[in-house]
């Protein structure tokens, strides 16, 4: 739950040189993240577009290999379905799920098989929404499929 997580991300992220924070998603926008640099701190900003738990995953480590990869004077902003951005999409993915443990998933298992989803999900220890989002994305499940298991949630910023 993100009262878990969400404390020790800042901690985590502000340990490394990164400002992490939330903005309000901007309206008619599908504006999910963003980075840029003041002085020596990065700023990773994350509009927790969707409230879906995969989506602000793979957008959190498409900012971090921004901060990564490049130049230090850039500000990215990432918008869901860019197509310019494949290279820190690739990246993400490959944090979340490398494409050996993706691979050997699917050749493996039903990606449309709960069970299988769950128990390695479980195996390579992520949350099993990581795992759907990507095989949605991928087109290797319908997106009608497990919805169930990709929660909404809401981060709530006491210190703001």
């Amino acid at each position: 739950p993100p009262e878990t997580f969400y404390p020790r991300m800042l901690t985590l992220c502000a340990s490394c040189g990164v400002a992490l924070v939330l903005v309000t998603c901007l309206p008619k926008t599908c504006i999910a993240g963003a980075t840029l640099r003041r002085d020596d701190k990065a700023i990773l900003a994350l509009s927790v577009r969707g409230k879906k738990a995969d989506i602000f995953w793979f957008t959190f480590f498409h900012e971090i290999a921004h901060i990564l990869h490049h130049s230090r004077k850039e500000l990215h902003i990432h918008s869901e379905g860019e197509l310019d951005e494949a290279e820190e999409d690739e990246r993400a993915s490959e944090y979340l799920i490398t494409s050996k443990q993706y691979e050997e998933f699917l050749a493996s298992y039903s990606a449309d098989d709960r069970t299988a989803v769950l128990a390695y999900s479980s195996r390579i220890g992520i949350a099993p929404s990581i795992l759907i989002g990507r095989l949605k994305r991928d087109k290797k499940i319908p997106y009608t499929l497990f919805h169930d298991l990709q929660p909404s949630f809401e981060i709530v910023n006491h210190s703001a």
